[in-house]
């Protein structure tokens, strides 16, 4: 049996390795971060070390494979990536993405159906809006918290116009042709 570690990819052959050297100098010491590590950790840490900005470096050895790293880092000095994608797209896709992943959630689903709501029995779906607070938004005719996590990927997608048109770019001249065409028809729409 494999563990996570020894995963086989598609093509049958074990995924290259990025080699693992300590991470170049730091500001601080290495006992300050250990130490900053063991403390609580504030709501915000978790946002903080996924905030990026992240990009993309091809892979050595493996072409068009390409290693999603902060921009403060480089394979060439010994750090891991958060990713290895073997196609460009999806690593634009995942530097896009991280940011996004532990952003404190712009969605919640209500734990139990609301009897009262304008989907009777329907789970509400809970949205933050500055200061007037957490709102009922929508409801859900199901309990789906994978659902709200979508909303909550597009939501801060949107918010984010230009990890938006990275995405859009990712997906290539055919993409665009379609995107414009569905916008012109949403226009008319209107």
């Amino acid at each position: 049996m494999r563990t996570k570690d020894e995963s086989i990819s598609p093509s049958g052959s074990t995924p290259a390795r990025p080699t693992t050297r300590r991470t170049p100098p730091n500001a601080f010491s290495p006992e300050y971060l250990a130490d900053a590590r063991e403390r609580d950790e504030s709501l915000t840490a978790s946002e903080a070390e996924f905030s990026g900005p992240w990009k993309l470096e091809p892979l050595p050895d493996h072409p068009g494979s390409v290693a999603v790293l902060r921009e403060s880092e480089s394979l060439a000095e010994g750090d891991v990536p958060e990713a290895v994608f073997r196609e460009v797209e999806n690593g634009v896709v995942c530097r896009v993405v991280l940011p996004l992943f532990e952003r404190e959630p712009l969605f919640y689903l209500g734990e139990e159906p609301d009897p009262d709501g304008e989907l009777p029995g329907g789970y509400p779906v809970i949205a933050v809006h500055g200061e007037e607070g957490p709102q009922v938004r929508g409801w859900l005719r199901r309990y789906n918290p994978k659902l709200v996590e979508a909303l909550h990927t597009v939501e801060a997608l949107n918010r984010a116009p230009a990890a938006h048109a990275a995405v859009l770019d990712a997906g290539g001249g055919g993409a665009f042709e379609q995107i414009g065409r569905a916008l012109a028809a949403l226009r008319k729409e209107s």
